[in-house]
């Protein structure tokens, strides 16, 4: 029989004898997976039914989780860890669904992805994950590689990510991994039992010929300019900066860091940069921040301000930090019904 990769079938048999009336049990089997050798691949749970919350979906242990995954030390029951489901919970998934974590503190669990046609030592492995908290009785995730995904002593260690809250993008490469290796995550927990954790928007993809450069910050401002400056991908000397988003007017720098010149005074901005390795080979973009220009000296009089395009706050380039105080109703701030329009008030 040929038959499809990763695909649950039933079969029954029966006698070819003239007199046969009755067909056998009904036995069920699930194919093996094939390798995945499409890429990039791409996997962001959506496809599955989970939970909604931080419990577990109902029928766990035998609930849908994602195709030709491995997981090993998986709790068997509700009232056991780790634990390992799909969750839309709120704020753990970038959008949609997302896989969730809970963790034992005596057991680590073990995600392994799907085998790939192509060896894991030539491919990046990018995500995103958050934690529920970032004490010790959270858990920490680790990025590695296993040999024999049933064998938990096979595990090798390439990255360990930091306990963060917010939804955090990493990427790990797998440049030394024997051949036959597989992907895996570990989630070992902390010190206490059933703290979460989430992974979403995993892929898998060739290691790029350019490499992005990560940990962009403005280091400096003034009214028309901003510093710049980054940890580079790898030996490259030209990157490109975007701004607000335009990638039709890209700034071409040749230096790290970098001033942009130009800029309008008292001005939200936000910068990403990538890598220009050459006209045909550009990284993906770093991460995005956001800046503000400072204001200049005013040099226009008589200058005056009625406060009656505010909306709430107080005017651009003003100052309302100094004091004692930290609660805002203490400080200046907008009111609507002033002496001759809005006005500011304590």
């Amino acid at each position: 029989l040929v038959l499809t990769a990763s695909t649950t079938y039933q079969v029954q048999v029966q006698a070819t004898c003239a007199d046969a009336e009755t067909w056998s049990t009904v036995l069920s089997f699930t194919t093996a997976c094939d390798a995945i050798t499409d890429l990039p691949w791409n996997e962001n749970f959506d496809a599955y039914t989970g939970s909604t919350s931080a419990s577990a979906p109902t029928g766990y242990p035998n609930d849908e989780l994602p195709n030709c995954w491995q997981f090993l030390n998986r709790s068997n029951s509700t009232s056991n860890y780790p634990q390992v489901f799909i969750s839309s919970n709120s704020g753990y998934p970038v959008s949609g669904k997302c896989l969730f974590f809970k963790s034992s503190s005596s057991t680590p669990l073990y995600a392994i992805l799907p085998a790939f046609e192509e060896e894991i030592a030539g491919l990046q492995l990018t995500f995103t994950y958050r934690n529920e908290g970032t004490g010790t009785s959270n858990g920490t995730l680790i990025v590695g590689y296993m040999t024999d995904p049933a064998d938990a002593t096979t595990f090798t260690t390439v990255l360990t990510c930091e306990r963060t809250t917010t939804l955090t993008e990493k990427e790990a490469q797998f440049t030394n991994a024997p051949t036959g290796s597989y992907i895996a995550f570990m989630y070992q927990g902390g010190s206490v039992n059933n703290y979460y954790l989430s992974i979403d928007n995993v892929k898998v993809d060739f290691i790029p010929t350019c490499t992005k450069p990560t940990a962009l910050e403005c280091t400096a401002t003034t009214a028309t300019s901003a510093t710049l400056r980054w940890t580079a991908g790898a030996n490259e000397n030209a990157w490109q900066i975007c701004l607000n988003g335009d990638e039709t007017n890209l700034i071409m720098a040749e230096s790290n860091p970098f001033t942009v010149e130009g800029l309008t005074a008292a001005t939200a901005y936000t910068a990403k940069v990538r890598a220009y390795c050459s006209a045909d080979d550009q990284s993906d973009w770093s991460n995005e921040l956001s800046f503000a220009t400072l204001c200049e000296a005013i040099s226009t009089f008589p200058w005056t301000e009625n406060f009656n395009s505010l909306t709430a706050g107080i005017p651009t380039c003003w100052d309302n930090s100094e004091g004692t105080t930290t609660t805002e109703s203490y400080k200046w701030n907008y009111y609507a019904t002033g002496h001759d329009g809005a006005c500011l008030r304590l």
